[in-house]
């Protein structure tokens, strides 16, 4: 077996969405390339590892020297500067010449400016891309169209970006998002019973793009609710994904109904004990779908229709709670409950094999050969930190390396 080096484009420690991407990726990818040992890299996109505009580079190139921290006046810079690149991710001037495969693991951010750097490794290092269920298409610079032109698969997790120019372009096709894939294949839950049932939940306050505005957010309070009274033989609790969501929570639902963790990896064993999911978080429902678990999308953004790819019952804040308890109350019948979850997995399985197919017989050649990219790309750079820290370069003895 040969080993393979594979560069995600995902985030850490930020939305656990994208992780839940991430690792339906990494199972797909498993199946296409089984008999090679595969190793993972990522491009961290979080907010707090990238640069918005994705190319300032200023001191993040700075390697710092081990007694750093000897000099307590520096320390105190560095609670303002960002010196160095210390995120255990691809940094700006990554040595990728050993990998063998980018992907671009879903998810709207992978056209942004904060993902400009990754085209330039691809291109750089003329690695071969899977784009693999994208949520979002728009405007793309000449790196970025080098890129696409030449991928081997590019498929989108939403049916409304199939009548974007860039997909009628690039022969884009439409699969449920990878998340669907982010458990195990035969790692599922038979659900037969309700018995117990999770709200996701995220509230306005939490950092930009992951919270839900004020209506979906007082709908969604007073359903769990209006649920919980009329339902009292079925215990309700409540996921959050983000820390930013708890202390609202747990001030309006009690410490003892909230459920939170900070590795994404825990998410499967906590999700695997409910029975039914509601959620306002599509990754909610994703992950749940990919434990054979019914979902139910409380739609707020364009982000929903993703959710037509988990098999979701989709409602929205202009629903009545009348409205809302008719399609609760399908899943108190145990043959309804248990017909949809024993669909559900069978759907899984069998997209899975279409996504596998339709992978491999897009790779020409599974040793990855590199890529002939346009030479005429200009890519953009921004290496010089601000004139005002060059003193601090020379007082400290920092330089680039």
């Amino acid at each position: 077996m040969s080993n393979k080096f594979i560069c995600y484009n995902t985030t850490r420690q930020w939305n656990p969405g994208d992780e839940f991407i991430l690792f339906g990726c990494q199972n797909l990818c498993k199946k296409v390339f089984s008999n090679d040992n595969l190793y993972s890299l990522i491009y961290n996109r979080n907010p707090d590892v990238r640069p918005m505009n994705g190319i300032t580079q200023g001191l993040r190139n700075i390697r710092l020297p081990n007694n750093y921290t000897e000099d307590y006046n520096f320390t105190k810079y560095d609670a303002w500067l960002r010196i160095g690149f210390n995120d255990n991710s691809i940094k700006f001037n990554s040595d990728l010449s050993f990998c063998d495969l980018a992907v671009f693991a879903g998810t709207p951010e992978w056209i942004s400016h904060r993902c400009i750097n990754f085209f330039e490794h691809i291109l750089k290092n003329k690695l071969p891309t899977l784009i693999l269920g994208i949520g979002w298409l728009g405007n793309i610079d000449a790196p970025m169209e080098a890129v696409i032109e030449k991928t081997y698969l590019f498929t989108v997790r939403s049916k409304i970006l199939l009548d974007h120019d860039i997909a009628k372009k690039y022969n884009v096709v439409w699969m449920p998002c990878p998340a669907l894939y982010c458990v195990d294949i035969g790692n599922e839950r038979q659900i037969t019973t309700l018995k117990k049932c999770a709200i996701v939940l995220g509230v306005t306050r939490t950092v930009p793009f992951a919270g839900i505005d004020g209506k979906t957010f007082r709908f969604t309070v007073d359903i769990a609710r209006y649920l919980r009274n009329k339902y009292k033989n079925i215990e309700f609790k409540f996921i959050t994904h983000y820390i930013d969501d708890i202390p609202e929570l747990v001030n309006l639902f009690g410490k003892e109904n909230v459920i939170y963790h900070y590795d994404s990896s825990a998410y499967p064993d906590i999700y695997r004990s409910f029975d039914l999911v509601l959620s306002t978080r599509v990754h909610g429902c994703g992950i749940a779908a990919s434990l054979g678990i019914p979902n139910i999308n409380i739609a707020h953004d364009i982000r929903a229709d993703t959710c037509e790819g988990f098999l979701s019952e989709i409602i929205n804040s202009d629903y009545t709670p009348t409205e809302v308890d008719d399609v609760f109350r399908k899943y108190l019948d145990d043959s309804y409950i248990t017909e949809s979850s024993t669909n559900l997995i069978r759907y899984k399985h069998r997209t899975f094999q279409d996504y596998i197919k339709l992978i491999a017989e897009n790779i020409p050649d599974k040793t990855l050969s590199r890529i002939d990219y346009r030479e005429d790309i200009c890519l953009p750079s921004d290496t010089s930190p601000p004139p005002e820290l060059k003193d601090i370069q020379i007082k400290f003895g920092i330089t680039n390396e």
